[in-house]
């Protein structure tokens, strides 16, 4: 069981560690020189293929995944895909009976340490309006796709072959279609201009140094490596200009590890002159560990290194780049030549790079996106401010925000009320670290609420509106139209819609409105000002700002039934259709927005102290049921002004009493009295888990021999694990893994994967494990009567056995006339028997929920229906006891659930006995 007065003071740690160890910002490379051109397309891609389908694909992946690196140094076995492939084998090239290099956490020393995970990060570019793409055996992880030129689904893809493509942050057994991935007709011109760009800024930088000279044989294996080259940037304008010049031959890099060593405000550009080509083999391309391309995070998460190559004639069919046998981290190769036939092939290998070229073949690979990403700076004589641009929980990585709706109810504590993935981006001025755009890209993967519930993020910035206009001016951009902006006290609210060409519809009531508001804000100055007729809007309100994602789930997503947390049905796979995935952005003109001192923040809130979140996703929240004053938050975060805590005082749970506008101090805030949230902040990109319907978070995620279980977790506030121990999500053997988006095959509990016994206790019964002490309460009598608890489902049961279940009937008296229901007008227990009824025909009417049969043949039948006691009686071929009772010829024991209204009553619940 939980310690939960340990899982109290985790908690109080946890809100240091969401904000803290979640805070990481992928640094821009900063480059001190004129006409560095955009990258702002150029960041999207892993792969861009700019060929046509008239000299072959332009992009042909064979095995095994693109956008993740799930397994490092492959020995051929471990982690096959969706097709059964293993992918690439490199440990007999670098792990050579423990003489060369095993790990990520192992590489040699001075470089970075290569991502090893899924990121989502696979896009692909075709630019040609005749590319194609061919897939086999691979699977694809990627947040946008496949972006193609060509008009048509079938324009783009032209060969597929045992391939799945997994949609943004969401993992499964199954994945969907290739052809789902694929968005027809994109415009690729901006991209394209950029390329263009790039090549003219390339090829106009002055050379600093020049590689005369393969490298080969200098690794750590032979001792006479690995090769580290350090450069300095002798004109400190941010770039290493290297030029690699070995006449009419080929560059070789063979049997090597060459390390390329630079600051976090460095890029290396690696030309390479004379038609040379270049053939990587056995060996690794690392970049070093002193902050060039985002090491900082512990592994690459930007390009720091570009080879170019434009040497070739218009005619040739060269393979530019030739890899086999090799790892690639933070390095990216451009193919950008005239010729309409050249190709770069990748063989064996994996890593976090970026290809582009005319025709890009990859067999047996494993690779994650690593961007070019860079700060804007301008020397003119009127200087832009320099901009750069943080991402949250990282550059190409989500965290996921679960929350439970019951508050202040604890409810069945699954955690998949409500799951969405996010990732936020927030440009700011390089030098007054105002804030200039917020982007926030969210995904909803999970819904197991009755609730249509809304969802939301306080933002820590202050606005004020005065009658007339708003500061800081501020335009709203959202590509589902839902989002808006509210800024509320105690007694007013002002409501911000989404923008068109920076007009901004306005009301008066925070409720999701304003696109049906006459008033409006022109934002089109760099200010935003009131124009028309506006009448009703409030004269003065300064508060922080509320960004409401939308107002209702299910219009939101024009959805009835829960989705990915029980069924395995097609239409409820998260994996078989799109994901409800938007974007919603916050553009501050004029000179930006500036993030609210602790002070302020807790003051607005009639707080001395509180606890506040300059960081994204802030101050995330739902309101339940679309009613918004009532909200779940963080632990220990407040409230908004909307949220009214008044309403949630009641039957003694006072959790969310103190977090509202009232009171000094916040004290603990959604929680409950033993220190259990209702919402968590998983920031770590591999979390994919969350239980299945009606199972408790605490008794499904139980540890095994390689991962503490998520009590442990909670109570160490995660100081007592490192690596793979703390992944808490993984605790299952492969057969039992629990992922939130499969919910078919590959989603099965371990407490129902063990055999089941029956005993008898004193009030009735329970199922317990063989293995673990987890155990189904017959029913809990309580004061309010049976009815109020039941609270689990008969899916809890599915998986008893035969001889389990007729232990179970003996238990219940007679083992061949045995049914469990509820009358129409009378409770379901008696005094001598509390949990069950037995031998008691119960009237025509009743609704019939569910039902288990055994048959004398030893065979157990189930079925989920809404019929009634008389129909189903007739269907099983009538009642044969004449005494009162009722038995059907053939069936030894039968147990059944039922209720007047046709409301879902259950058996038992699963609990840790």
């Amino acid at each position: 069981m939980l310690n939960h007065v340990v899982f109290v003071q985790y908690l109080r740690c946890m809100l240091l560690i969401s904000v803290l160890s979640t805070s990481y910002s992928a640094s821009s490379l900063t480059l001190n020189i004129s006409g560095v051109p955009s990258t702002e397309e150029l960041e999207k891609y892993l792969i861009v293929g700019t060929g046509s389908s008239s000299d072959g694909d332009a992009v042909n992946i064979q095995g095994t995944e693109i956008g993740a690196d799930q397994v490092f140094l492959s020995d051929g076995s471990l982690e096959p895909n969706t097709a059964g492939e293993a992918g690439p084998n490199t440990a007999d090239t670098f792990y050579q009976g423990g003489d060369r290099w095993l790990s990520n956490s192992s590489v040699p020393t001075d470089a970075g340490n290569v991502y090893v995970g899924i990121n989502w990060s696979g896009n692909i570019a075709l630019t040609d309006n005749n590319g194609e793409v061919s897939f086999s055996n691979t699977d694809l992880y990627a947040e946008i796709g496949i972006d193609c030129s060509a008009n048509g689904v079938a324009h783009c893809l032209n060969d597929l072959s045992n391939s799945r493509y997994f949609a943004l942050n969401v993992s499964g057994t199954n994945g969907a279609s290739i052809n789902s991935a694929i968005n027809p007709n994109t415009d690729l011109s901006t991209l394209e201009s950029e390329m263009s760009s790039w090549d003219t800024f390339i090829t106009g930088l002055n050379t600093d140094l020049e590689i005369t000279a393969n490298i080969e044989n200098q690794n750590r294996k032979d001792g006479s490596g690995p090769y580290l080259t350090t450069f300095s940037d002798s004109d400190g304008n941010g770039i290493m200009v290297i030029d690699i010049n070995v006449g009419n031959n080929d560059f070789e890099i063979n049997n090597s590890d060459w390390i390329l060593q630079g600051s976090e405000n460095q890029l290396y550009v690696i030309r390479v002159l004379n038609g040379s080509n270049v053939n990587i083999s056995n060996s690794s391309l690392l970049v070093g560990d002193g902050g060039i391309a985002g090491t900082d995070a512990g592994y690459a998460t930007e390009v720091g290194v570009i080879f170019y190559h434009d040497s070739d004639g218009s005619s040739s069919s060269d393979t530019i780049y030739n890899f086999d046998n090799a790892v690639i981290n933070g390095i990216a190769f451009w193919d950008r030549n005239n010729a309409s036939s050249t190709t770069i092939n990748v063989s064996n290998a994996q890593g976090c790079a970026q290809f582009i070229g005319a025709h890009i073949n990859m067999s047996n690979v494993r690779f994650s996106h690593c961007p070019l990403s860079y700060t804007e700076s301008s020397p003119s004589s009127s200087p832009s401010p320099s901009l750069s641009r943080s991402y949250y929980p990282a550059q190409n990585q989500f965290g996921t925000l679960m929350f439970e709706d019951n508050f202040p109810k604890k409810g069945d504590y699954d955690f998949n009320d409500f799951v969405v993935r996010y990732q936020v981006t927030v440009t700011s001025n390089a030098e007054t670290q105002a804030i200039k755009g917020i982007s926030w890209i969210s995904s909803l993967v999970a819904a197991g609420a009755d609730y249509s519930n809304a969802y939301g993020s306080e933002l820590p910035i202050n606005w004020s509106f005065n009658g007339t206009s708003l500061s800081p001016a501020v335009t709203l951009a959202d590509t589902a139209s839902f989002a808006t902006l509210c800024i509320a006290d105690a007694s007013t609210q002002l409501e911000i819609g989404t923008c068109s060409d920076s007009i901004c519809p306005i009301d008066d009531t925070c409720d999701g409105s304003t696109a049906n508001s006459s008033c409006s804000l022109d934002c089109s100055s760099g200010q935003c000002i009131t124009q028309s007729s506006c009448t009703n809007i409030p004269s003065s309100v300064s508060a922080p700002g509320i960004l409401k994602l939308f107002y209702l789930e299910k219009e939101f997503t024009d959805r009835t039934a829960f989705f990915n947390t029980q069924s395995v049905n097609s239409e409820e796979n998260w994996s078989e259709t799109a994901p409800f995935k938007w974007q919603v952005s916050l553009t501050f003109p004029d000179d930006g927005a500036t993030i609210m001192s602790s002070e302020t923040y807790c003051s607005s809130k009639g707080k001395s102290s509180c606890t506040y979140s300059t960081l994204p996703p802030y101050n995330p929240f739902i309101s339940i049921h679309g009613d918004q004053s009532k909200e779940v938050h963080l632990p220990n975060h407040l409230g908004t002004a909307l949220y009214d805590a008044d309403s949630f005082d009641e039957n003694g749970n006072h959790a969310g009493s103190s977090c509202g506008i009232s009171g000094s101090e916040n004290g603990s805030c959604y929680q409950t009295s033993t220190g259990l949230p209702w919402a968590l902040n998983m920031t770590d990109s591999s979390f994919y888990a969350w239980p299945k319907e009606r199972h408790e978070i605490i008794n499904v995620f139980t540890g095994d021999s390689e991962h503490l279980s998520f009590s442990d977790w909670v109570e160490s506030g995660g100081n007592s694990c490192s690596g793979q121990s703390c992944s808490w999500w993984m605790a299952a053997e492969s057969e039992q893994e629990i992922k939130g988006s499969s919910l078919g095959e590959g989603f099965k509990l371990k407490t129902k994967q063990e055999a089941l016994i029956c005993e008898s206790t004193n009030n009735g019964f329970f199922i317990r494990s063989n293995e673990t002490d987890y155990d189904v309460s017959g029913l809990e009598t309580n004061d309010q009567g049976l009815e109020d608890s039941l609270t689990a489902d008969w899916s809890n049961i599915l998986e008893i056995d035969a001889q389990a279940f007729e232990e179970l009937c003996s238990l219940l008296g007679n083992d061949n006339t045995s049914f469990w229901t509820r009358r129409n007008t009378s409770q379901l227990y008696t005094p001598t028997h509390p949990y069950y009824t037995s031998n008691n025909k119960t009237d025509d009417s009743t609704q019939i929920h569910a039902y288990r049969l055994l048959l004398d043949t030893g065979e157990l039948t189930q079925g989920s229906t809404s019929t009634t006691w008389s129909d189903l009686s007739t269907s099983l071929g009538g009642c044969t006891d004449n005494n009162g009772n009722c038995s059907f010829e053939g069936v030894t024991c039968y147990i059944i659930l039922g209720s007047s209204g046709g409301n879902k009553k259950t058996l038992g619940k699963w609990k840790e006995h």
